[in-house]
């Protein structure tokens, strides 16, 4: 040992106590892949990284559109699973939208602008009626899908994402329409009632009062 090793010992990152490595993993800069690479390590990273907070932070912070969107947020009780969820939306429709190309061929030949057939949407609803925050989790993997690469990549994906975002966007539409003419008058606004307008007839477009 040398002297200076006397006066500044070597530390660890196991030695940090418990608050500081879960203040680390809630940065910014670390992922949901960093967190599961790090909660395979040892038994007390398991332990830190489930910690739901964290889960919610990082859905926060890594998908501020989705966050933005969800209602009833204090009635989540396991973050780490709407995360999973959300995750698995992603690799759910990506797999829908790459097949809709060769399932409406024929469609398409027939028509300029062709429309989704009674199948799909049924596969969409399907998809959206699965947990409470589906719709949100199938439109951010709609949104990625859209906005992934140039304008002029992957414009079949991009054109048929586009058509199950509508559907999807508009469906969301109609039940927050029915809650909002549910209410007593007292409880619906004008500025409430134009953004549901505004979200029908935009169903492209992330349309959201910001509390």
């Amino acid at each position: 040992m040398t002297n200076m090793d006397t006066f500044y010992p070597l530390w660890s990152f196991s030695d940090l106590p418990d608050e500081l490595l879960l203040r680390i993993l809630s940065c910014d800069c670390i992922t949901v892949f960093d967190l599961c690479r790090a909660a395979a390590t040892c038994s007390r990273l398991n332990n830190i990284v489930e910690t739901q907070n964290l889960w919610r932070l990082k859905l926060m912070h890594h998908w501020p559109k989705v966050w933005d969107q969800l209602p009833y947020k204090k009635k989540v009780t396991d973050w780490h699973d709407e995360v999973k969820q959300l995750m698995c939306f992603d690799r759910q429709v990506q797999k829908l939208v790459s097949s809709l190309s060769s399932r409406l061929y024929q469609n398409l030949r027939l028509a300029s602008n062709v429309h989704l057939t009674s199948p799909v949407y049924n596969e969409v609803d399907a998809l959206v009626l699965s947990t409470n925050y589906a719709p949100y989790y199938v439109l951010n993997a709609l949104r990625k899908i859209v906005e992934n690469g140039s304008q002029f990549e992957n414009m079949t994906e991009k054109y048929y994402a586009l058509k199950v975002m509508s559907h999807v966007r508009q469906g969301i539409c109609i039940r927050e329409w029915e809650e909002f003419m549910a209410r007593q008058p007292s409880q619906q606004s004008l500025e409430m009632g134009a953004l549901l307008v505004a979200k029908w007839f935009q169903p492209h477009t992330d349309i959201n009062i910001k509390q």
